[in-house]
């Protein structure tokens, strides 16, 4: 199953402005202020446009730090390394929690094939 949201030219905007803004700063950079670099009001369009970023470019976010950061030096290089320790931690767990929707699916399926019965 493949999911994947559009890409506007608006999200690449506020990329662009997330990511100059990090550059000029080599620090950690709070959701809060990101929301007011790209002028929304939610933290989920800043997580959005994070993710997008982060495609891209090595953006350091994990639960040393609180906020975002863009790595650029050798100092960077723990903060990458527990970033990415962290997600593929999260990535495993994510493919253990998709097993049984799977599972649900594929008796779906199977249900449909044979009859509208219920699961």
């Amino acid at each position: 199953m493949d999911f994947k949201k559009p890409l506007t030219e608006n999200m690449k905007q506020k990329a662009r402005a997330v990511v100059d803004y990090l550059k000029a700063n080599e620090r950690f950079v709070e959701k809060e202020e990101l929301r007011a670099v790209i002028g929304c009001s939610n933290e989920r369009t800043v997580r959005e446009v994070i993710a997008y970023v982060a495609l891209y470019y090595p953006i350091i976010a994990n639960s040393k730090h609180s906020g975002y950061k863009l790595a650029r030096r050798m100092s960077d290089l723990e903060d990458v390394r527990q970033t990415w320790a962290e997600q593929s931690s999260r990535q495993i767990e994510l493919e253990r929690r998709m097993q049984p929707l799977i599972r649900f699916c594929e008796k779906a399926e199977k249900k449909r094939e044979v009859g509208n019965g219920r699961l």
